[in-house]
């Protein structure tokens, strides 16, 4: 909701600036912010839906080395605080596409650190929703030659 609400005010003012060509102008403005909110919706949709271990450790070890790096203010916020915490009410709420660059620049080396430590414990790449498809054709596939 707030980023359609968000959408509308961009093509007010784009029009109100610009009432020949409002839509050029719009795009101009917010072709970035609406490829930042897909990422932020598919990594969502990636909390929702399992992922394997090993993406499920990866994901822990980021937050967890994200609210340690806060704690030594190595970090100012995260894309949490600037969205709904206290960052947001008092500084203001930063675009979709800054707090996009500003997650990868924050979890850049945490991430490859991560998915270092993940490998070297040898946890699965495989999503525990791949493994159970995998075993429902299984299951298929030997009715089918048993029939």
């Amino acid at each position: 909701i707030n980023s359609g609400l968000e959408d509308a005010a961009v093509l007010a003012a784009a029009v109100q600036q610009n009432p020949t060509d409002p839509f050029t102008a719009f795009d101009a403005q917010h072709r970035a912010n609406a490829h930042a909110l897909q990422k932020l919706a598919l990594k969502a949709r990636d909390l929702v839906v399992p992922g394997s271990t090993r993406d499920r450790a990866v994901g822990v070890m980021v937050t967890i080395g994200l609210g340690i790096a806060k704690k030594l203010h190595v970090i100012e916020g995260t894309k949490q605080d600037f969205m709904l915490g206290e960052k947001a009410r008092t500084q203001g709420v930063k675009s979709y596409a800054e707090l996009e660059e500003m997650e990868q620049r924050q979890t850049r080396g945490l991430r490859k650190t991560a998915k270092g430590v993940a490998k070297i414990l040898r946890l699965s790449k495989e999503s525990p929703m791949d493994v159970k498809q995998a075993e429902i054709e299984q299951d298929v596939d030997a009715q089918a030659v048993g029939a």
